[in-house]
């Protein structure tokens, strides 16, 4: 007994098709969530800021690659202010999705810490702002012991442009 499946070829060079020309659009939607989310986030951290965060939110800048896109934050205390330190940041991150907490991981410290080695890590902070140096050994000190407040803005932009970039990404293959 033998079947024969007439027009298959003909089938399957019409999905190769559709297959790549979805392909663009969903390189497309990947392109707009990455703008949105990125072009929120700095609203996010224009809104949450209780200084000029303006170097940070200069480095807030989306990227686009092969069938992805993201945002990427490309300063060293980002995901600190982000997330926060110490005792705050430890309230805030459990309020957040494993993979994100597995993210903000990444970035803590160990235990202590001296007051040397964070005054170098805020070195450029501290130029930014044109802190004097007799004030920032005081502000070292006091994110030592008490740590910073988390001013979440990439994650809350992230979170709310998922929506779309599903419904986005449905309406290709409606």
């Amino acid at each position: 007994m033998n079947i024969e499946v007439k027009g298959l070829d003909a089938t399957l060079k019409k999905f190769e098709r559709l297959a790549s020309q979805s392909k663009g659009d969903i390189q497309g939607a990947l392109n707009d969530f990455a703008d949105r989310t990125s072009s929120d986030a700095k609203s996010n951290l224009q809104r949450n800021a209780t200084s000029n965060e303006g170097k940070l939110s200069q480095a807030i800048q989306p990227f686009y690659g092969d069938l992805e896109a993201g945002v990427k934050v490309n300063i060293n205390y980002a995901a600190y202010v982000e997330f926060g330190t110490r005792k705050m940041a430890a309230q805030y991150l459990g309020s957040l999705p494993n993979d994100w907490q597995n993210i903000a991981n990444q970035y803590k410290g160990g235990n202590g810490g001296s007051i040397k080695g964070i005054l170098y890590a805020l070195r450029q902070w501290f130029i930014d702002r044109k802190i004097p140096k007799e004030k920032q050994f005081f502000i070292a000190r006091k994110i030592l012991t008490e740590g910073i407040k988390p001013k979440p803005y990439l994650f809350p932009a992230f979170r709310d442009n998922i929506p779309t970039l599903i419904k986005d990404i449905q309406a290709i293959f409606k």
